[in-house]
C-alpha cells in the first residue's frame, strides 16, 4: 500500500431539463389531446299524449329494458404488454472488488481527487488524495490495488471519527500526518473509491485496525454492503477514480493530444408514444455539423436516437464509452434533445423543491394518467435526473465538458434566476463544476417551455450549426450562443413574441471553448 491523495472538491454537475409534475411532455407546440369527456346529450321534448281509441294493452309481465344511452367514443387500446422495465447497466470503469457499489440515482454527490491531473503515476511518485461529500455524511476511502487487494484508508486509527461536515474536504495524508504515500508494486490499473453514507457502515467501521496500517477489506464485505444498500439509494453515494501506476523504468505516458469527441442524443420515440421527429433530427444535424466543422474525431463520435436512447444505453455511453475514447485534456461534447420535466425533491436540498429529469426511450405516455407520486417513482427509475447526470459526469475527470441541452425547462441545469444571487444548491454545484471545466448551454429557463417544429430539427441544433457556417472561424461557444439568441429573438418578434423563452449559458472553463476551430 503506497499512496496519498490531494482531492479536488467534489465533482458536482447539475443538469436536467424539467417536466411539469403531471408530466406534460412535449415542447410547447405539441398538440394537447382534449380530456376524455362523455358526448354532450341533447335534451328531448316530450310528445303531446294522444287519447287511445282502444283500451290500453296490459303491461308486459317482463319489464322492458331501457334504451341504452349512446356509446362513448372508443378509447385507444392500451398496450397488451407492459413496457419493458429499464435494464441496469454495468457500473462504470474496470471491475474491482467494490465495483458493484455504484449508485446511479444518488440524492447527493461525493468525490475524490488526486494530485496528478493526468491520473498517471510512476514508481516513487507521491500520491496525495482529497475527498468530500455534498452533505454531512460518514466517509470511507478505499484503495483497490492492481493485484485485486483492497485497503481501507479512512477512517483509520489516527482518524477514527469519519462523520464529516458537508463540503469539508479530507486530505490523506493530512497536514499533521507523519507518513507519505509513495507508488510501489504492484503496478497497473488501480482505483480510489470514496463511499459516503448518511448512517455509519458497520461493515467497514469494524475493520479499523489498531496497528497503524491500512485495514484490508475482503470481497465478502463489499458483497454484504451492496446487499444492504442496493435498495436504499437515497441514503448513500460513491465515486471511483481510476489511476494508472507503472514501474520507474516504464516509458512515460504520451502527452494528451487534446482530442474532441462527442455524444449526440435525440429522443423522439418512446416505448409508448412519439413526439414527431424534431429531437432525432436535431441530434443528427448537430452530429453532422460537429463532424464537418467542429473537427471531432470520426472514430470518437456516437449518435443515439429513439429506441436506442434508453436510460441504460445513455448511462453506458456516458460512464463507459466516453471514458474509453477520451482522456484528461480532451474536450467532450454532449448534446441532448428531448422532453424535460421535474420530480419532487426528496431531501429538501432544492430551493424550488424539484429535481430535474430528462426523458429517455423508456418513457410511457400512459404515465400521464398516473398520480403525482406514482409518476415521480416511475420517472426516477426510467429517466435521467440532474443528480444522476452529475454522478455520471464524474466518470470524465480532467476533460473539458460541453453540455448542450434542448428541452422544456432546460435551465434547471443551472437555475439562472437564482444563480446570480449565489443562494441555491444549484449555484453551489455550478461552482463545483469548475473543477471539471464544464460549459452548459440550456435553451430555456427552469419555468419555461421551448418551442420547435415537430417535423424539423430543434432550433438549437439549427442555429448552432448555422453559426458554425456563417460566422468566421474560429467560432467560440459564446459566439454561437449569441447567434442563437439573436436568431431566436428575430423569429419570435415576427409572431409578436408569443411563447418567447430565454436561454441559459454558463462557462467555467479557463480557456474559450471552440465550437468550430
Amino acid at each position: 500500500m503506497r499512496s496519498a491523495f490531494n482531492l479536488k472538491s467534489v465533482i458536482s454537475v447539475l443538469s436536467a431539463c424539467v417536466f411539469s409534475t403531471a408530466m406534460v411532455f412535449g415542447q410547447a407546440d405539441d398538440p394537447q389531446e382534449p380530456p376524455d369527456t362523455p358526448p354532450r346529450q341533447s335534451p328531448t321534448t316530450p310528445a303531446t299524449p294522444v287519447k287511445p281509441t282502444t283500451p290500453p294493452a296490459k303491461p308486459p309481465t317482463t319489464p322492458v329494458k331501457p334504451t341504452p344511452p349512446p356509446a362513448k367514443p372508443t378509447e385507444p387500446k392500451k398496450p397488451t404488454t407492459p413496457p419493458t422495465p429499464p435494464a441496469r447497466p454495468k457500473p462504470p470503469g474496470p471491475e474491482f472488488p467494490g465495483s458493484m457499489l455504484f449508485n446511479d440515482r444518488p440524492s447527493f454527490l461525493a468525490g475524490v481527487k488526486v494530485n496528478h491531473s493526468d491520473l498517471c503515476y510512476r514508481e516513487g511518485d507521491r500520491l496525495a488524495m482529497e475527498f468530500l461529500a455534498e452533505r454531512e455524511a460518514h466517509l470511507y476511502l478505499i484503495y483497490h490495488q492492481a493485484d485485486g487487494k483492497s485497503f481501507l484508508l479512512f477512517p483509520n486509527e489516527a482518524h477514527p471519527d469519519n462523520r464529516i461536515a458537508a463540503k469539508q474536504p479530507v486530505g490523506i495524508p493530512g497536514a499533521d500526518d507523519a507518513f507519505r504515500f509513495r507508488i510501489a508494486p504492484p503496478f497497473g490499473t488501480e482505483v480510489l473509491q470514496v463511499l459516503a453514507t448518511l448512517q455509519p457502515a458497520a461493515e467497514l467501521d469494524r475493520l479499523v485496525a489498531k496497528t497503524g496500517r491500512a485495514a484490508p477489506v475482503a470481497p465478502e464485505v463489499f458483497a454484504r454492503l451492496h446487499g444492504r444498500l442496493k435498495d436504499d439509494l437515497g441514503t448513500w453515494t460513491e465515486h471511483r477514480l481510476v489511476i494508472r501506476t507503472s514501474p520507474g523504468t516504464a516509458e512515460p505516458p504520451p502527452s494528451p493530444k487534446g482530442e474532441r469527441v462527442g455524444l449526440f442524443v435525440g429522443v423522439s420515440k418512446f416505448q409508448v408514444g412519439q413526439a414527431g421527429v424534431r429531437f432525432k433530427l436535431g441530434a443528427e444535424l448537430m452530429a453532422k455539423a460537429m463532424l464537418e466543422r467542429g473537427r471531432l474525431n470520426p472514430e470518437k463520435v456516437k449518435t443515439i436516437v429513439d429506441q436506442e436512447a434508453s436510460r441504460a444505453n445513455l448511462q453506458t455511453a456516458i460512464t463507459r464509452w466516453l471514458p474509453s475514447v477520451s482522456q484528461p485534456g480532451d474536450t467532450v461534447f454532449i448534446f441532448y434533445a428531448g422532453h424535460g420535466g421535474t420530480v419532487k425533491n426528496l431531501d429538501g436540498t432544492k430551493i424550488d423543491g424539484r429535481d430535474g429529469v430528462l426523458t429517455t426511450y423508456d418513457n410511457n405516455w400512459e404515465s400521464q394518467k398516473m398520480s403525482s407520486d406514482e409518476w415521480d417513482n416511475m420517472a426516477r427509475s426510467r429517466y435521467i435526473s440532474d443528480d444522476a447526470l452529475a454522478r455520471w459526469l464524474q466518470e470524465l475527470p480532467g476533460r473539458q465538458i460541453v453540455l448542450l441541452i434542448c428541452s422544456c425547462h432546460a435551465g434547471t441545469m443551472i437555475d439562472a434566476r437564482v444563480l446570480a444571487k449565489f443562494a441555491s444548491r444549484e449555484a453551489a454545484r455550478v461552482k463545483g463544476i469548475s473543477a471539471l471545466n464544464v460549459a452548459v448551454l440550456a435553451n430555456a429557463f427552469p419555468d419555461e417551455v421551448s418551442f420547435s417544429r415537430r417535423d424539423k430539427p430543434v432550433w438549437l441544433a439549427q442555429d448552432l450549426s448555422e453559426a458554425m457556417t456563417k460566422l468566421p472561424a474560429p467560432v467560440t461557444l459564446r459566439q454561437a450562443f449569441e447567434y442563437y439568441r439573436q436568431e431566436h429573438r428575430r423569429r419570435f418578434e415576427k409572431s409578436g413574441n408569443v411563447g418567447y423563452h430565454e436561454f441559459v449559458y454558463t462557462d467555467t472553463s479557463l480557456l474559450p471553448i471552440l465550437l468550430a476551430p
